[in-house]
């Protein structure tokens, strides 16, 4: 409390106002008054004798008038330029008149989107900070010893740099399960040209690989990466996304991507159960399944496409074509078991060879993206044989008269010799007659000879018959007419 005398105040009034004003004649220090604010009252008599004690008279506000400025060493932010220092000082004006810093004074920064900053002054007043985020800044000061004070604003904006990404694939082509190498460059533009962005991770999307790939850029923004190829479709690249925070957040970097062209993915296909089996007629019937061995089980799709059967001498090939089913039928409830997708085939061709060995190859239907297969090798053969010095005992007879034939029946093992103790049926064709009849069937002899007599009723061409049996083919001599009147 500090009392002043009416001696320390000069009284001044104009003319025709009952009010004066009191003027203090010397300030006060703060020797005699502690910086700060304080309530001031009146104890007063007038002439009449009249007084009044404690009247309040106002408020007098002691305190350092500040002065504060700011200032940004920057006043755009950008990626070679991501912060910028808030500096500034606080001077004060005190009540004696002097003006001087104002020290170990907090400073508060307040940014226009409501974040604040708290620093302090220095022993010479001044004060500084950084910040890495656009606003509007002002600096404010307040206290019990002086009174509220704020700078000027100062406008801090952000400046993006363009980005940009490549990306290739090492092959538009691949195989289920094949190794896919993707390449390019992440490059920015600081100023009037583009340079690698080097240190940065980049995200490769690729379709149907479940598991992201984060390669970071080299010096020169080259990046590469490798994933496992399942599923055709595009492969993409990403900077800055925010749907991939596996790769940060960058300010001042604009996100970039990039896609590489198609990637087309072939399933591998198998052909197994492959069979092979001949008939004594001399027709190979085949038998197998194709399937998509590596479609996972979720997935559809079909198997469409040629099966080629083929044929060698030796198991090592040359291979030749000998027919093709192009046909494919559902495997029904004899499940294949090879594929989630598969499909069976059947085939019957005339024999080529009389001991072969049989594959088949099969081609998938254009746009498919399915790689072909071949099966393995099956042998299936039987001997070869035929009737040979096939005679009639006449070549015209009576009706009703005896007509002897004779002939032998031979097998190729190696080379042709007598086929001993086989059924050999003689038989006719009618004149005009499409079919032929067996009229009576003759055992071969140790010499594979054999002969037969019978009654001759009618006119006909007589031929010899050998049926073939497991392990040979069949075969038929060459007809003789044979006259019967």
């Amino acid at each position: 409390m500090l009392d002043l005398p009416e001696a320390d105040f000069t009284m001044t009034s104009q003319p025709g106002v009952a009010s004066s004003t009191w003027a203090l004649g010397q300030a006060i220090t703060t020797s005699q008054l502690p910086l700060g604010t304080y309530s001031i009252t009146v104890d007063a008599t007038d002439a009449g004798g009249d007084s009044v004690t404690g009247q309040p008279a106002g408020t007098l506000n002691y305190l350092i008038q500040p002065t504060v400025t700011l200032d940004a060493s920057t006043g755009v932010l950008s990626y070679a330029s991501p912060t910028t220092t808030l500096s500034g000082s606080v001077t004060g004006l005190w009540p004696d008149g002097s003006t001087r810093p104002v020290t170990s004074q907090l400073v508060i920064l307040t940014s226009s989107d409501g974040q604040s900053l708290q620093t302090q002054t220095d022993a010479s007043g001044d004060f500084t900070t950084s910040v890495s985020y656009a606003g509007t800044f002002t600096a404010g000061v307040s206290g019990s010893t002086l009174a509220p004070a704020s700078s000027v604003p100062v406008i801090v904006t952000a400046a993006t740099t363009p980005t940009a990404l490549t990306a290739s694939v090492s092959t538009t082509r691949a195989s289920y399960g094949q190794q896919v190498t993707i390449s390019g460059q992440l490059s920015y533009q600081p100023g009037t040209t583009s340079q690698g962005l080097a240190g940065m991770p980049v995200v490769v999307v690729a379709p149907g690989y479940p598991q992201l790939s984060v390669p970071a850029t080299g010096q020169d923004g080259k990046y590469t990466a490798t994933f496992t190829a399942t599923q055709s479709g595009t492969v993409m690249v990403y900077f800055n996304n925010a749907q991939y925070q596996e790769s940060g957040s960058f300010l001042y970097l604009a996100p970039a991507d990039a896609a590489t062209g198609a990637i087309t993915v072939t399933r591998r296909t198998s052909l197994t159960q492959f069979s092979a089996s001949v008939s004594t007629a001399k027709m190979v019937s085949v038998h197998g399944c194709v399937g998509i061995a590596d479609l996972p089980p979720s997935a559809a799709g079909t198997v469409a496409g040629t099966i080629t059967i083929q044929y060698a001498a030796s198991k090592a090939g040359p291979w030749r074509r000998l027919g093709t089913v192009s046909k494919l039928a559902s495997p029904g409830s004899d499940s294949c078991g090879i594929a989630t997708v598969e499909a069976a085939f059947r085939g019957s061709f005339a024999v080529k060879l009389a001991r072969a060995y049989y594959r088949a190859s099969f081609a998938p239907k254009a746009g498919e993206n399915l790689q072909g297969s071949v099966s393995g090798p099956v042998l299936a053969w039987k001997y070869l044989t035929k009737i040979t010095s096939l005679k009639v005992s006449a070549r015209r007879v009576a009706k009703g008269a005896r007509l002897t034939v004779s002939g032998q029946l031979l097998q190729d093992t190696n080379r042709w010799i007598p086929y001993a103790r086989r059924l050999v049926e003689i038989v006719y064709r009618k004149p005009k007659a499409k079919n032929t009849y067996w009229i009576i069937k003759v055992t071969t002899n140790s010499a594979g000879k054999f002969t037969a007599t019978f009654r001759d009723t009618f006119s006909a061409t007589w031929s010899a018959f050998f049926t073939g049996n497991a392990t040979h083919y069949d075969c038929s001599s060459a007809g003789i007419r044979v006259t019967a009147s």
